[in-house]
């Protein structure tokens, strides 16, 4: 009994032996763990630079990064004049916009996509301001109405391109014509400010006034773009026209 009791006893705060488990066990394992991350975490970034040089090279195949490059190459007198020509085309009589390879930011015929990226961002911007205005703001609104204006834009650059290749017409750029396409939303843009600031009523005014200056600005370019070869038809007119006269009731509906 002595024995057994003896036996049986384990003193408190001592620890049991068969409980620390070997030096070289789960310890040391954990000590490898940071090794083991830099390696992953190697792997990953060779990985992801690979992918996106594999896209870089997908998207080289169909636009030029470089001469996308260029449509954001502006000067302030370029941004200056290209307003000018977009708000009052009627002071602007000598300005030819041109569709085609983008020149040096001294050219102020050439189109860019710096004014429409802007123009569209501030758009979307003030239409979030005039939703918070009438306290119906929210995001989902504000994410439907740049959803829906980009998809407005993508709509109408697909239908002129696909008239311009029925036509025949030569040197158009699908660049371009989202660069024109895109110019609606300085008007846009102006138009909900002045809804803003002084109500409906003379936002009515100032959008027929902007949408038909863009008219005009547009009608002057592709005027000189569908007509550049020197081939006249009547198709080509009536072509010309409707792209005109169709950014008024697109103003209409984006207000």
């Amino acid at each position: 009994l002595a024995r057994t009791r003896s036996s049986m006893q384990n003193p408190q705060g001592q620890p049991n032996a068969g409980m620390n488990g070997p030096p070289g066990g789960a310890g040391s394992s954990g000590q490898n763990m940071p090794g083991m991350d830099n390696a992953f975490a190697q792997m990953g970034l060779s990985y992801g630079q690979k992918m996106m040089s594999q896209g870089a090279g997908s998207i080289e195949k169909y636009v030029s990064v470089s001469s996308l490059r260029r449509y954001f190459n502006v000067d302030h007198s370029f941004v200056l004049a290209r307003l000018l020509a977009i708000l009052c085309p009627f002071l602007s009589k000598n300005a030819r916009p041109q569709m085609g390879e983008p020149g040096s930011g001294k050219d102020t015929n050439r189109a860019d996509l710096y004014i429409p990226t802007m123009a569209w961002a501030t758009y979307v911007l003030l239409v979030g301001f005039s939703l918070g205005s009438q306290k119906n703001f929210t995001p989902d609104a504000l994410g439907r109405s740049a959803t829906a204006s980009l998809l407005l834009v993508a709509i109408e650059v697909i239908a002129q391109k696909g008239a311009i290749m029925v036509l025949n017409v030569p040197g158009v750029k699908l660049t371009d014509l989202v660069a024109f396409s895109g110019y609606k939303f300085v008007g846009l843009a102006v138009n909900t400010l002045v809804s803003v600031l002084f109500g409906s009523s003379l936002a009515t005014i100032v959008m027929l006034y902007t949408s038909g200056m863009l008219a005009m600005f547009i009608f002057r370019t592709f005027k000189e773009v569908v007509f550049s070869d020197g081939a006249r038809s009547t198709t080509r007119s009536y072509f010309v026209l409707v792209v005109a006269a169709i950014q008024v009731p697109i103003a209409f509906f984006m207000t």
